[in-house]
Protein backbone atom coordinates (compact mmCIF):
# COMPACT_ATOMS: atom_id res chain seq x y z
CA UNK A 1 0.00 0.00 0.00
CA UNK A 2 1.41 3.31 -1.23
CA UNK A 3 2.24 5.43 2.19
CA UNK A 4 -0.31 8.11 1.79
CA UNK A 5 -3.22 6.05 1.27
CA UNK A 6 -2.20 4.19 3.91
CA UNK A 7 -1.85 7.49 6.11
CA UNK A 8 -5.46 8.29 5.35
CA UNK A 9 -6.57 4.41 6.34
CA UNK A 10 -5.27 4.91 9.69
CA UNK A 11 -6.04 8.46 10.34
CA UNK A 12 -9.46 7.49 8.83
CA UNK A 13 -9.71 4.24 11.67
CA UNK A 14 -8.67 6.30 14.63
CA UNK A 15 -11.72 8.93 13.43
CA UNK A 16 -13.71 6.47 12.92
CA UNK A 17 -13.48 4.82 16.83
CA UNK A 18 -13.43 8.57 18.34
CA UNK A 19 -16.67 8.92 16.35
CA UNK A 20 -17.89 5.82 17.55
CA UNK A 21 -16.86 6.67 21.36
CA UNK A 22 -14.18 4.34 22.00
CA UNK A 23 -11.81 6.85 22.72
CA UNK A 24 -9.20 4.79 24.12
CA UNK A 25 -9.11 2.55 21.18
CA UNK A 26 -9.12 5.91 19.23
CA UNK A 27 -6.17 7.30 21.33
CA UNK A 28 -4.07 4.25 20.67
CA UNK A 29 -5.00 4.37 16.70
CA UNK A 30 -4.31 7.97 16.35
CA UNK A 31 -0.98 7.82 17.99
CA UNK A 32 0.29 5.41 15.73
CA UNK A 33 -1.33 7.48 12.85
CA UNK A 34 0.19 10.54 13.97
CA UNK A 35 3.95 8.64 14.19
CA UNK A 36 3.62 7.03 10.65
CA UNK A 37 1.99 10.29 8.89
CA UNK A 38 5.02 12.15 10.22
CA UNK A 39 7.45 10.10 8.55
CA UNK A 40 5.90 9.76 5.40
CA UNK A 41 4.90 13.49 5.12
CA UNK A 42 1.32 12.97 4.54
CA UNK A 43 0.33 15.94 5.83
CA UNK A 44 -3.75 16.12 4.82
CA UNK A 45 -3.45 12.44 6.91
CA UNK A 46 -1.77 14.03 9.51
CA UNK A 47 -3.90 17.10 9.52
CA UNK A 48 -7.24 14.70 10.22
CA UNK A 49 -4.90 12.56 13.02
CA UNK A 50 -4.41 15.36 15.39
CA UNK A 51 -7.53 16.75 14.57
CA UNK A 52 -9.07 13.68 16.26
CA UNK A 53 -6.35 12.88 18.61
CA UNK A 54 -6.88 16.72 19.92
CA UNK A 55 -11.18 15.38 20.07
CA UNK A 56 -10.32 12.53 21.91
CA UNK A 57 -7.80 14.29 24.23
CA UNK A 58 -10.69 16.68 25.37
CA UNK A 59 -12.96 13.16 26.02
CA UNK A 60 -10.70 11.30 28.25
CA UNK A 61 -8.96 14.20 29.88
CA UNK A 62 -5.47 13.81 28.79
CA UNK A 63 -2.01 15.35 28.97
CA UNK A 64 -3.29 19.42 28.43
CA UNK A 65 -0.04 20.08 27.21
CA UNK A 66 -0.09 17.79 24.63
CA UNK A 67 -3.59 18.26 23.33
CA UNK A 68 -2.84 21.79 23.39
CA UNK A 69 0.96 20.83 21.23
CA UNK A 70 -1.69 19.01 18.91
CA UNK A 71 -3.68 22.03 18.56
CA UNK A 72 -0.89 24.10 17.67
CA UNK A 73 0.56 21.66 15.28
CA UNK A 74 -2.87 20.58 13.42
CA UNK A 75 -3.20 24.86 12.54
CA UNK A 76 -0.14 24.68 11.55
CA UNK A 77 -0.34 21.81 8.96
CA UNK A 78 -3.98 22.95 8.02
CA UNK A 79 -2.25 26.45 6.98
CA UNK A 80 0.82 24.27 4.99
CA UNK A 81 -1.52 22.55 2.69
CA UNK A 82 -3.88 25.57 2.61
CA UNK A 83 -7.55 24.42 3.64
CA UNK A 84 -8.83 28.16 5.15
CA UNK A 85 -11.91 26.07 6.18
CA UNK A 86 -10.15 23.51 7.92
CA UNK A 87 -8.32 26.50 10.21
CA UNK A 88 -11.61 28.33 11.01
CA UNK A 89 -12.77 25.05 12.27
CA UNK A 90 -9.91 24.17 14.45
CA UNK A 91 -9.89 27.72 15.79
CA UNK A 92 -13.72 27.05 16.83
CA UNK A 93 -12.62 23.23 18.62
CA UNK A 94 -9.37 25.21 20.47
CA UNK A 95 -11.94 28.17 21.31
CA UNK A 96 -14.31 25.21 22.99
CA UNK A 97 -11.34 24.31 24.85
CA UNK A 98 -10.86 27.56 26.47
CA UNK A 99 -14.13 27.76 26.86
CA UNK A 100 -13.94 24.36 28.79
CA UNK A 101 -11.43 25.53 30.64
CA UNK A 102 -13.20 29.02 31.41
CA UNK A 103 -10.98 31.34 29.46
CA UNK A 104 -13.65 33.19 28.33
CA UNK A 105 -11.67 35.88 26.67
CA UNK A 106 -9.51 33.91 24.86
CA UNK A 107 -12.38 31.36 23.40
CA UNK A 108 -14.12 34.73 21.94
CA UNK A 109 -11.19 35.86 20.27
CA UNK A 110 -10.29 32.59 19.13
CA UNK A 111 -14.24 32.15 17.84
CA UNK A 112 -13.97 35.22 16.10
CA UNK A 113 -10.65 34.51 14.06
CA UNK A 114 -12.36 31.71 12.64
CA UNK A 115 -15.29 33.55 12.25
CA UNK A 116 -13.37 36.04 9.96
CA UNK A 117 -11.52 33.08 8.39
CA UNK A 118 -14.92 31.23 7.51
CA UNK A 119 -17.17 33.89 6.33
CA UNK A 120 -14.68 34.14 3.33
CA UNK A 121 -15.16 30.45 2.28
CA UNK A 122 -18.03 28.41 3.85
CA UNK A 123 -20.74 30.71 5.85
CA UNK A 124 -22.64 27.63 7.64
CA UNK A 125 -19.30 26.87 9.01
CA UNK A 126 -18.91 30.93 10.20
CA UNK A 127 -22.46 30.15 11.79
CA UNK A 128 -20.62 27.48 13.95
CA UNK A 129 -17.96 30.37 15.06
CA UNK A 130 -21.25 32.42 15.82
CA UNK A 131 -23.17 30.68 17.80
CA UNK A 132 -19.95 29.80 19.86
CA UNK A 133 -19.72 33.47 20.51
CA UNK A 134 -23.43 33.48 21.74
CA UNK A 135 -22.29 31.02 24.59
CA UNK A 136 -19.34 32.82 25.06
CA UNK A 137 -20.85 36.22 25.38
CA UNK A 138 -24.04 34.87 27.34
CA UNK A 139 -21.01 33.81 29.98
CA UNK A 140 -19.52 36.73 29.82
CA UNK A 141 -22.91 38.24 30.26
CA UNK A 142 -22.31 40.46 27.40
CA UNK A 143 -26.14 40.45 25.92
CA UNK A 144 -26.09 42.45 23.29
CA UNK A 145 -22.78 40.80 21.41
CA UNK A 146 -24.74 37.76 22.21
CA UNK A 147 -27.78 38.96 20.62
CA UNK A 148 -25.59 40.00 17.47
CA UNK A 149 -24.11 36.69 16.86
CA UNK A 150 -27.26 34.67 17.33
CA UNK A 151 -28.70 37.21 14.52
CA UNK A 152 -25.44 36.88 12.13
CA UNK A 153 -26.02 32.53 12.77
CA UNK A 154 -29.95 32.38 12.14
CA UNK A 155 -29.57 32.80 8.23
CA UNK A 156 -26.11 31.04 8.32
CA UNK A 157 -27.37 27.97 9.72
CA UNK A 158 -31.31 28.04 8.57
CA UNK A 159 -31.72 24.03 8.08
CA UNK A 160 -33.48 21.67 10.45
CA UNK A 161 -29.84 20.55 11.50
CA UNK A 162 -29.92 23.62 13.75
CA UNK A 163 -33.03 24.53 14.79
CA UNK A 164 -33.11 23.01 17.99
CA UNK A 165 -29.76 24.60 18.91
CA UNK A 166 -30.45 27.93 17.73
CA UNK A 167 -33.64 27.82 19.73
CA UNK A 168 -32.03 27.00 22.76
CA UNK A 169 -30.02 29.72 22.46
CA UNK A 170 -32.90 32.18 21.79
CA UNK A 171 -34.27 30.63 25.00
CA UNK A 172 -31.10 31.27 27.09
CA UNK A 173 -30.94 35.06 25.54
CA UNK A 174 -34.81 35.46 26.09
CA UNK A 175 -34.41 34.49 29.64
CA UNK A 176 -31.53 36.55 30.85
CA UNK A 177 -33.04 39.76 28.60
CA UNK A 178 -36.71 39.01 31.19
CA UNK A 179 -38.18 38.85 28.05
CA UNK A 180 -40.52 35.67 27.28
CA UNK A 181 -38.51 32.44 26.95
CA UNK A 182 -41.40 29.82 27.27
CA UNK A 183 -42.18 29.13 23.87
CA UNK A 184 -38.15 27.53 23.61
CA UNK A 185 -37.97 25.60 26.25
CA UNK A 186 -39.26 22.53 24.64
CA UNK A 187 -35.95 22.62 21.76
CA UNK A 188 -33.46 21.18 24.69
CA UNK A 189 -35.75 17.65 24.62
CA UNK A 190 -34.24 17.24 21.28
CA UNK A 191 -30.29 18.17 21.58
CA UNK A 192 -27.81 15.89 23.06
CA UNK A 193 -27.68 15.81 26.81
CA UNK A 194 -24.58 16.84 26.79
CA UNK A 195 -21.77 19.16 28.68
CA UNK A 196 -22.76 22.65 26.30
CA UNK A 197 -26.32 22.13 26.76
CA UNK A 198 -25.59 21.81 30.84
CA UNK A 199 -23.22 24.39 30.81
CA UNK A 200 -25.62 27.34 28.29
CA UNK A 201 -28.79 26.34 30.57
CA UNK A 202 -26.50 26.87 33.89
CA UNK A 203 -25.52 29.95 32.70
CA UNK A 204 -28.98 31.14 31.96
CA UNK A 205 -30.75 30.52 34.95
CA UNK A 206 -28.43 31.99 37.41
CA UNK A 207 -27.94 35.16 35.42
CA UNK A 208 -31.92 34.85 35.11
CA UNK A 209 -32.64 34.05 39.29
CA UNK A 210 -35.10 36.38 41.10
CA UNK A 211 -35.92 38.10 37.84
CA UNK A 212 -39.35 38.08 35.13
CA UNK A 213 -38.51 34.72 34.23
CA UNK A 214 -37.13 33.27 37.84
CA UNK A 215 -39.85 29.74 37.06
CA UNK A 216 -38.32 28.96 33.97
CA UNK A 217 -34.76 30.22 34.90
CA UNK A 218 -35.43 27.59 38.08
CA UNK A 219 -35.96 25.10 35.79
CA UNK A 220 -32.98 25.28 33.34
CA UNK A 221 -31.17 25.15 36.39
CA UNK A 222 -32.78 21.78 37.32
CA UNK A 223 -32.31 20.43 33.95
CA UNK A 224 -28.73 21.03 33.81
CA UNK A 225 -28.49 19.57 37.54
CA UNK A 226 -29.88 16.69 35.63
CA UNK A 227 -27.81 16.83 32.42
CA UNK A 228 -24.48 17.47 34.94
CA UNK A 229 -25.73 14.73 36.48
CA UNK A 230 -25.42 12.30 33.83
CA UNK A 231 -22.41 13.25 32.67
CA UNK A 232 -20.57 12.49 36.09
CA UNK A 233 -19.69 16.02 37.35
CA UNK A 234 -21.88 15.49 40.46
CA UNK A 235 -19.75 18.20 42.18
CA UNK A 236 -21.99 20.69 39.45
CA UNK A 237 -24.78 19.05 39.68
CA UNK A 238 -24.93 18.89 43.79
CA UNK A 239 -23.82 23.00 43.87
CA UNK A 240 -27.04 23.69 41.46
CA UNK A 241 -29.40 21.59 43.44
CA UNK A 242 -27.86 23.21 46.72
CA UNK A 243 -29.12 26.81 45.06
CA UNK A 244 -32.42 25.74 44.09
CA UNK A 245 -33.37 23.96 47.81
CA UNK A 246 -33.07 20.53 46.66
CA UNK A 247 -32.11 18.41 49.02
CA UNK A 248 -32.79 14.59 47.54
CA UNK A 249 -30.74 15.68 44.31
CA UNK A 250 -32.17 12.02 43.28
CA UNK A 251 -35.73 13.43 42.77
CA UNK A 252 -36.95 14.76 39.26
CA UNK A 253 -38.79 18.57 40.13
CA UNK A 254 -42.58 17.59 39.98
CA UNK A 255 -42.60 20.68 38.06
CA UNK A 256 -40.18 19.89 35.15
CA UNK A 257 -41.84 15.87 35.70
CA UNK A 258 -45.20 18.20 34.49
CA UNK A 259 -43.38 20.11 31.55
CA UNK A 260 -42.37 16.34 30.09
CA UNK A 261 -45.75 14.91 30.19
CA UNK A 262 -47.68 18.24 28.46
CA UNK A 263 -44.87 17.88 25.57
CA UNK A 264 -45.87 14.17 25.14
CA UNK A 265 -49.63 14.74 25.64
CA UNK A 266 -49.24 17.29 22.40
CA UNK A 267 -47.58 14.41 20.85
CA UNK A 268 -44.27 15.64 20.17
CA UNK A 269 -40.97 13.53 21.11
CA UNK A 270 -39.50 13.88 24.66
Amino acid sequence: TPPTAEAIARAGLGTALARDGRFRDARLALDEAVDFCRTHGADKALNLALSSRVVVAMNLGDDEAQCDADMEESIAVAARIGNLRNIGGKLILAGERQRKRGNLEQARSLYLDAHDRLQRVDAAAAGIAAINLVLTCLAQGDVPAATHWLATAEPALDNEVFHDLLEIQRFALNLMNGEPAEAYWHAHEKLRQDWDLAWILEVAGRAALDGPNDKMARLALQRAALIWRSQGDTDRSTALHRLLGVIDSGTLPMDLSAIHVRKRDDGDSA
